[in-house]
């Protein structure tokens, strides 16, 4: 996976959106009322582009599509062309576009850390064979909204179970790698190996929570 390096570069603005409609989430989790989102409820957020503008917005991340959306004047969209942005801030958090979606930038150094928010939407009960559950929904559960353009999604359907599917990245170098548990990472570390393995054993490492995986780039930052 190719990521720009985390600074600002020279571009031109070019954000192409479509239009969701105001009412386009479910609401059915007290918590969370768009469970499928990163956030419980759009806040204001940054968007710096290449060219070094910026301007604010009511944002918030679909897990699902992994898609950046904003909110202005009650109407939801989907910024395309993300190309053009270099870093989003969302509640003192930083997210970089990536090949898909956006990757939240969680510690910066020699070894680069990104934490990829992702979820799988599974109908429950439904079963493909052998008691194993479809992995996805298709896109006839889904309500739809047609855009010339694009389609988009405007609703979770009834009785679907969201299940957590984030992974993690790090960058040396010009390198991206991806890491879901303790052997892939300490194949990236392989000089500091002994040192990241205790120190995964004993602060109990959880690689689907992104605090742990913070905590672990920093303390790899530190021995590097």
């Amino acid at each position: 996976m190719r990521l720009p390096h985390y600074s600002i570069r020279p571009g031109r603005l070019l954000l192409l959106v479509a239009f969701l409609s105001a009412d386009a989430f479910a609401q059915n989790n007290a918590e969370n009322p768009i469970p499928h989102f990163l956030f419980p409820q759009f806040t204001t957020g940054t968007i710096l582009l290449k060219d070094g503008k910026s301007f604010t917005s009511l944002l918030n991340y679909n897990m699902a599509e992994e898609r950046m959306i904003t909110e202005l004047n009650g109407t939801y969209r989907v910024a395309k062309n993300t190309e053009t942005f270099d870093t989003i801030y969302i509640q003192n958090r930083k997210f970089v576009p990536a090949e898909k979606g956006f990757l939240e930038l969680l510690i910066a150094g020699e070894a680069t850390f990104y934490f990829e928010h992702k979820c799988n939407l599974t109908p429950m009960g439904s079963s493909v064979g052998y008691g194993q559950k479809s992995q996805s929904v298709g896109p006839t559960d889904m309500r739809r909204l047609e855009i010339p353009g694009d389609v988009v999604h405007i609703e979770l359907p009834p009785n679907v179970e969201i299940t957590p599917a984030s992974v993690c990245w790090v960058r040396r170098g010009d390198e991206m790698f991806k890491f879901t548990g303790t052997n892939q990472f300490l194949k990236i570390f392989p000089e500091k190996g002994d040192q990241l393995k205790k120190y995964i054993r004993a602060e109990k490492i959880n690689f689907k929570n992104r605090e742990d995986i913070l905590k672990l780039g920093t303390f790899c930052n530190q021995i590097l």
